[in-house]
């Protein structure tokens, strides 16, 4: 029985004499990874008149040896992630959006009104149009 606790008391020395250096030779080091991008939507059903922006940032954590390698790795990614965030995107401001407040958003008109007169008809149609809506 001696024999048994003496080879356990080995065996744990052992793994912690391999753990420690383990961590001394393993090269690969954590990184932090902050990003900004922005995702553009537009809306099919007004003919992609209407377009939503969104600017922000997101992190990604990388294990490499230096930052150079986090930034190979980074590249390779961001060709594949593309859907994926915008999918992320979209849920993200589906979920908070009916939650924000109008006094916190921000109006700016972009661009010179065109003036037009309406005929009979056209008058019509947006009327439909806008009962459509609700």
């Amino acid at each position: 029985m001696a024999y048994i606790h003496q080879l356990n008391g080995l065996f744990q020395c052992f793994q912690k004499q391999l753990n420690t250096n383990m961590k001394n030779k393993n090269p690969y080091q954590i990184y932090r990874v902050v990003f900004p991008y922005q995702v553009r939507f537009t809306l099919p059903d007004d003919d992609h008149n209407t377009e939503i922006i969104v600017n922000t940032k997101s992190v990604e954590t990388y294990y490499a040896k230096d930052e150079e390698e986090v930034l190979l790795q980074k590249q390779l990614s961001d060709v594949h992630a593309n859907e994926s965030y915008a999918q992320h995107i979209k849920q993200f401001v589906t979920d908070k959006l009916c939650g924000v407040d109008v006094k916190d958003a921000s109006l700016s008109y972009t661009g010179a009104p065109e003036v037009s007169k309406m005929t009979d008809e056209e008058l019509v149609e947006l009327k439909k149009e806008i009962i459509s809506l609700y």
